[in-house]
């Protein structure tokens, strides 16, 4: 039996000026206390002012095989990048760029032969979108 397997991306935004060895250490500890518990197995990846602080596998990728999981290890990430590209159009509505409630077709012309597409469609992940 196949497992499915849940790829977590963590990403931590801090607003101390510096983040110290000790802060990744707790922040390892974390995880490594989740991995023990059951509750998490995949990357971590903690940057902080473009510098990575943390960077590393827990658990297994394959647990019948033990294979860890390592950064050079494939993830089957499914319909998860609706998620990001979500927040990206919310991000950018923010930022007054686009509104959810624009036609598809503003932002790309001739992109669909329908014109009364809207985001919202897309974002919620609503069947039909295309």
């Amino acid at each position: 039996m196949k497992k499915l397997l849940l790829f977590v991306t963590v990403s931590l935004f801090l607003n101390c000026s510096l983040l110290a060895q000790d802060e990744a250490g707790k922040i390892d500890r974390l995880i490594v206390k989740s991995v023990a518990n059951a509750e998490f197995s995949g990357m971590v990846l903690v940057a902080k002012e473009g510098k990575i602080v943390l960077h590393k596998g827990y658990g297994y990728s394959h647990e019948e095989k033990k294979i860890r999981h390592d950064k050079q290890t494939v993830y089957c990430i499914a319909s998860i990048t609706k998620t990001f590209t979500a927040a990206l159009v919310l991000k950018l509505q923010e930022q007054r760029k686009l509104s959810v409630n624009d036609h598809v077709n503003k932002n790309m012309p001739g992109f669909l032969r329908e014109k009364w597409r809207r985001l919202p469609k897309w974002i919620k992940n609503k069947p039909g979108a295309v």
